[in-house]
């Protein structure tokens, strides 16, 4: 059944699923934990040499084993990739800087471009990439690298290295907050291009004129066809913010304001990446299964954790772990509505229903095993590494059922 929903149209799937539930699909959802509504980012701590490298510490580079152009990476070769990071002595403290996204950037572990991977050959998931940060998020400036090519810096979601032509510095603090505490905007609801008059380019400064769903961007009225004008933020030559550039987004592709957190909003934006590649830790622009579901989220105003691990800790989630066995699982899940998350312990999904009997997931893929298989399940797995339907009757390498393996989930309410 699988194969069906996948190579259907996605608005024939995404209606399949919507009239498969009696579900109220325009209900306002009440999300219990508040904290996720438009967080703040803060750095309230001293900053010197030990408070970066205890942090440093924490991702645990000595304790991973990586490769490197189809080479193992020994420890002194890890050691000089860290030698690179520029850590003051334990007791020389850090002046902070702010700056503002302008590009979408990758934050990785260490400052480089370089990819170290878990295996001699597959190339595509860069251990050290931990995530993707969106055009116009506020960063918080900690570190400079030896080759003055890369900021360690914190942002929301995570804090880690990007190149420094992805970052806009704006001189103070207080120009930073005011800056963010920006009431008008509107929110990109499909990755888009923003159209920009070529006669408004300026020469000198850096931008991006690629957005994600999940953007949020200034916004400063509607041109005459009702299409939204934004603030596309550039970076200087000097390395400060430029707000000189007014660009277009299509409104089919943005909204003023959030979009109602309702199930059928949930479900459009879920198959509105159909046909997306999969990407880990936010690969050069795409998605893995966290930040699929994070960008969705975000726009409601929502801002989930980065990872799948602190994501089903909020205040919502529901901890079903010690419940053994297909039948009292799915029990369990019958509380389930269209648009609720689930996670199997190392990947997250979205909750489509039920059919025939079986529970149906919507879910940024890497890799599963079919339902047919009877054994060396490990040896049996499908590379996909995009979006995908799939029950939770398929299995994991250790032959378990997905459904078996369920560990908790999140029933909006």
């Amino acid at each position: 059944m699988e194969a069906t929903f996948n190579n259907m149209n996605p608005n024939d799937a995404l209606e399949f699923w919507i009239n498969n539930s009696d579900c109220d699909w325009d209900k306002t959802l009440t999300i219990k934990d508040e904290e996720l509504l438009n967080p703040v980012l803060t750095m309230d701590e001293r900053i010197d040499g030990k408070w970066l490298r205890d942090w440093m510490a924490l991702i645990g580079l000595d304790e991973r084993e990586f490769y490197l152009d189809g080479k193992r990476v020994t420890p002194k070769l890890l050691e000089q990739y860290k030698s690179y990071r520029n850590v003051p002595p334990d007791d020389v403290e850090v002046t902070l800087r702010y700056g503002v996204v302008v590009s979408g950037a990758a934050f990785t572990d260490l400052p480089t471009e370089d990819i170290f991977t878990d295996s001699e050959l597959d190339v595509r998931y860069n251990e050290l990439q931990e995530t993707f940060v969106k055009v116009n998020s506020p960063v918080i400036i900690l570190l400079e690298d030896t080759t003055h090519r890369y900021y360690y810096v914190k942002s929301i979601e995570f804090t880690g290295w990007t190149k420094q032509s992805n970052i806009a510095i704006i001189d103070d603090k207080s120009t930073w907050d005011s800056y963010f505490d920006n009431d008008s905007f509107i929110m990109v609801t499909n990755d888009c291009d923003i159209a920009i008059d070529s006669s408004a380019a300026i020469e000198g400064i850096f931008y991006s004129t690629k957005t994600f769903m999940g953007t949020k961007l200034h916004f400063q009225g509607k041109d005459e066809k009702g299409n939204y004008k934004v603030c596309v933020p550039a970076r200087n030559e000097d390395g400060t913010l430029s707000c000189d550039i007014t660009g277009i987004i299509d409104s089919s592709n943005a909204i003023i304001g959030y979009l109602p957190a309702t199930r059928r909003n949930i479900l459009q934006l879920a198959f509105s990446v159909w046909g997306d590649e999969y990407g880990w830790g936010g690969r050069d622009g795409l998605r893995d299964c966290s930040s699929y579901i994070r960008d969705i989220f975000l726009c409601f105003g929502y801002t989930l954790p980065r990872n799948r691990s602190f994501q089903m800790r909020i205040k919502d989630g529901t901890n079903i772990e010690q419940i053994q066995g297909y039948d009292n699982k799915k029990k369990a899940l019958s509380v389930l509505e269209p648009g609720d998350i689930l996670d199997i312990g190392g990947h997250v999904m979205i909750y489509l229903g039920e059919y025939k009997g079986k529970t149906y997931i919507i879910s940024m893929l890497s890799n599963y095993v079919p339902e047919d298989v009877t054994s060396d399940y490990d040896k049996s797995a499908v590379k996909l590494a995009k979006l995908y339907i799939n029950s939770l009757d398929v299995y994991r390498k250790n032959g378990n059922t997905w459904m078996e393996e369920i560990k908790s989930y999140i029933h909006w309410g």
